[in-house]
């Protein structure tokens, strides 16, 4: 099973920072709180009946925040 490592306080500062300074739209929403519980060791199976999606969409979610932080999971213009 893949996990990204539990959130530092500091990410966890991160978190809550996006979600009460910005407006986040739906999907984004959905893939914070799917990086978060992954990081409480939710497995990406559950994960994907969690918010009906495939799994190469929970992996691309991690790896995208793996490699950019919160910032990487906003949708782009």
């Amino acid at each position: 099973m893949r996990f990204i490592a539990r959130f530092t306080t500091t990410e966890v500062e991160d978190l809550m920072k996006y979600l009460t300074t910005y407006p986040l739209n739906d999907k984004e929403c959905v893939r914070f709180t799917a990086v978060r519980l992954n990081s409480e060791q939710v497995p990406i199976s559950e994960l994907c009946d969690i918010f009906e999606v495939s799994r190469n969409t929970v992996q691309s979610w991690l790896k995208r925040y793996e490699n950019g932080g919160f910032e990487s999971l906003l949708d782009t213009l």
